[in-house]
């Protein structure tokens, strides 16, 4: 199941209810880190690291002629985000967005940079749940800023990269970074629904085979679990879509075809998502068609087993009046007659049944 926090969205939003727009809250859940700094500097030859600073007074120096990549992970120090932005000029309700854990994803230019916010998804494979993370990003001329919830990030496989100097990493620019990033984010919603693909799989052949009482409960779950998928990666699409088209000058023309693969592969994820949903309705028709057929086949043999005591119950009833002068039932050997034509009466209904395949 999708990760949840202790307050759900509608709550988090009462919360905020009157206060002043680009007023900065982050409801910070337990195990959450604190929020860090960690600066990354980089070119085809030079490559520096600077440790994590948790300084209220932290103040981020950046290189010419490197890529500088800031990345802040963790929301609470909302103060310290707060001056960050400062320092990069960026508007208080940008920063608001990237707080704000329920946000939609969104791409739009804002002045001379382009903000990115979306969700990454981490999933557990042995119960299906999702880690939830919303992630943002400030693409600026020589900078990328990235604002991350959590540590033990997927990206640590970007940051060995650039630190070994593999690929082009370190021959390219900022734009080239964030593409990085984001594609490693699309990366794991394919995996996302790899493992949802083995659950579905799963679930058919429990439904086949040995149908649970729980499975209804376990399609519905995963189904709503799938729509939330969708709503964040859908809308992705389509931003990427007007990204694309807009050709930001902040995404150079070598960087551009490697964004249009992201926006390739949104566009697949989106429709193997609809696929997975309808997916899911079979699923669900297939659990309701079961047990329509079983609850049909108790109810057949409960009606062919009524069938064949009806005639039974009848000549029952008549030899149990007791009238007076009934002659059966001054005969030694009416007992046992009478049994043996109920027998032969039942059995031969059954064999009629048969013959007719109502059994």
């Amino acid at each position: 199941m999708t990760e949840k926090r202790s307050r759900s969205a509608v709550g988090v939003y009462k919360s905020q209810a009157g206060l002043p727009p680009g007023t900065l809250t982050y409801y910070n859940p337990s195990g959450f880190p604190d929020t860090s700094i960690h600066l990354t500097m980089y070119n085809e030859k030079d490559y520096d690291f600077v440790p994590p600073d948790k300084s209220e007074a932290s103040y981020v120096h950046l290189r010419e002629d490197h890529v500088n990549w800031i990345s802040i992970i963790g929301y609470s120090n909302t103060e310290l985000i707060e001056k960050v932005g400062q320092q990069f000029h960026l508007h208080m309700l940008t920063l608001e967005d990237i707080l704000n854990t329920d946000h939609l994803p969104k791409i739009e230019m804002i002045d001379d940079r382009l903000f990115v916010t979306l969700k990454m998804f981490t999933v557990y494979s042995s119960n299906l749940s999702i880690q939830e993370e919303h992630v943002s990003f400030i693409l600026g001329k020589g900078y990328l800023l990235s604002f991350q919830e959590r540590e033990g990030d997927d990206f640590q496989i970007i940051r060995d990269r650039i630190k070994a100097s593999v690929g082009k990493t370190r021959m390219k620019g900022s734009d080239y970074l964030l593409y990085l990033l984001i594609d490693r984010i699309v990366d794991n919603y394919y995996l996302t629904l790899d493992a949802y693909e083995d659950f579905m799989d799963r679930i058919e052949e429990e439904l086949v085979h040995d149908p649970k009482p729980d499975i209804a409960e376990k399609i519905l779950q995963h189904k709503k679990q799938l729509t939330q998928l969708r709503k964040f990666i859908s809308p992705l699409r389509e931003e990427f879509s007007r990204l694309l088209k807009d050709e930001s000058r902040l995404i150079s023309k070598s960087s551009l075809a490697y964004f249009q693969d992201v926006y390739d592969h949104l566009i697949h994820l989106s429709n193997t998502l609809e696929s997975f949903r309808e997916n899911m309705n079979g699923l669900m028709e297939l659990h309701v068609s079961n047990n329509s057929e079983r609850i049909n086949s108790v109810m057949k043999t409960l009606t062919m087993i009524a069938t064949i005591f009806i005639p039974l119950t009848f000549l029952a009833g008549i030899w149990g009046m007791n009238f007076q002068h009934m002659p059966e039932l001054s005969r030694p050997w009416a007992y046992p007659a009478a049994l043996g034509v109920m027998l032969i009466v039942g059995i031969s209904m059954y064999v009629y049944m048969k013959r007719k395949r109502w059994l």
